[in-house]
């Protein structure tokens, strides 16, 4: 995938949203369709962010950041108004 494609298409992607309050699709094809019109906005490094962005994870990754036991222990014993 070329970056300054992805830069592109997500531009008019953001520009046609803004403008009007249709569907994702008519947003989407627009964006296929119109986005060597917005190469003047596009940035390299934006693309390769949202390249990034859009790479599956592996499964492992997947799985909650925090356990809710966890977070309630924490929570507790950072604050004394709380812990028994």
């Amino acid at each position: 995938m070329n970056p300054l494609k992805v830069s592109a298409q997500f531009a008019a992607y953001v520009w046609f949203t803004q403008r009007k309050e249709d569907t994702t699709r008519e947003a989407t094809r627009f964006a296929k369709d119109n986005w060597i019109a917005f190469l003047p906005y596009a940035d390299k490094n934006i693309g390769m962010l949202l390249i990034e962005i859009a790479k599956p994870r592996p499964k492992v990754a997947r799985g909650p950041l925090w356990s809710s036991s966890r977070r309630r222990k924490r929570v507790c014993n950072s604050n004394p108004a709380v812990a028994n």
